[in-house]
């Protein structure tokens, strides 16, 4: 046996040993996000090793585990799935996802030296584990998670081309996103609000709402439409919004977190109505 299979060998044994000695304790539940890839068996382990998966993280995947068992997974701005998830028989983390497509992965939870529980997803497929840091325990209401598969509708690019009707629904499902994002942040106390997977038309400003010209809007929010005329049909019914509605007469509390998410929470009530 070689030193790399006896390495292998090794490894599995172990993964097995920490398979069966999960914290039970810690819900899978949350928001994870990807620190660490490592190849199992690899030669060269440390920098080199480390390296290879530089520009994987780079990107960053996150992981999205619900109550009621749905999932979101987002790895980098442009791939997203979802779908159900659920720890099978033999104790693995079973994720079915919208395109049928099914991974079995052993798993295991820790924690490193502070209070952060990590995940560790093993698969023996890809020969990789790849391990998690719990970022966010679940909201109050897991259903107002702006990565609830529900809310996130608009990232599922269209085979056909859509009417007006149908991009307008697409537009406010984005908005209600961004929403979400900022009613999350507000909930979780933060300090910084990331965009980061969810940059779009819509330009956050303390205590305001603009738009970002289209020239420099994200591709990859364009990329969610069927074709650029459609994205472009989407990114003028929110300019024409805000050329007729250009003050939010509300109360504005100061906290520029809270004020935005009312003043998205009015332009989604008024593109919702009936035209």
């Amino acid at each position: 046996m070689s030193k790399s299979q006896l390495h292998w060998v090794i490894f599995c044994f172990g993964f097995i040993l920490s398979a069966c000695t999960v914290n039970k304790k810690e819900s899978l539940s949350g928001t994870w996000l990807i620190y660490k890839i490592d190849t199992i068996g690899a030669e060269k382990e440390g920098f080199d090793n480390d390296r290879r998966f530089s520009a994987d993280l780079k990107k960053g995947i996150a992981l999205y585990l619900f109550d009621d068992h749905l999932f979101t997974e987002i790895n980098s701005d442009t791939v997203y799935r979802f779908g159900h998830w659920k720890v099978d028989s033999k104790d693995n983390l079973l994720l079915i996802d919208n395109h049928q497509n099914s991974d079995s992965l052993g798993y295991s939870i820790g924690r490193r030296f502070d209070p952060k529980p990590i995940l560790t997803l093993f698969n023996a497929n890809q020969h990789k584990t790849y391990t998690y840091l719990k970022q966010f325990q679940p909201l109050k209401s897991f259903k107002d998670d702006p990565f609830y598969p529900e809310n996130n509708h608009w990232r599922l690019k269209p085979t056909t081309a859509e009417d007006t009707s149908q991009l307008t629904k697409r537009l406010l499902n984005y908005l209600k996103h961004l929403a979400l994002i900022m009613n999350a942040a507000k909930e979780r106390n933060l300090s910084v609000v990331s965009f980061q997977s969810s940059m779009g038309p819509v330009k956050i400003y303390n205590g305001g709402i603009g738009i970002v010209p289209f020239e420099f809007v994200s591709n990859a929010w364009k990329e969610t439409y069927y074709d650029s005329s459609n994205a472009r049909i989407a990114y003028n019914l929110f300019k024409d919004y805000l050329g007729k509605n250009r003050h939010y007469e509300g109360a504005m509390t100061g906290d520029w977190v809270l004020d935005d998410y009312h003043i998205l929470l009015s332009i989604y009530t008024d593109l919702s109505k009936p035209k």
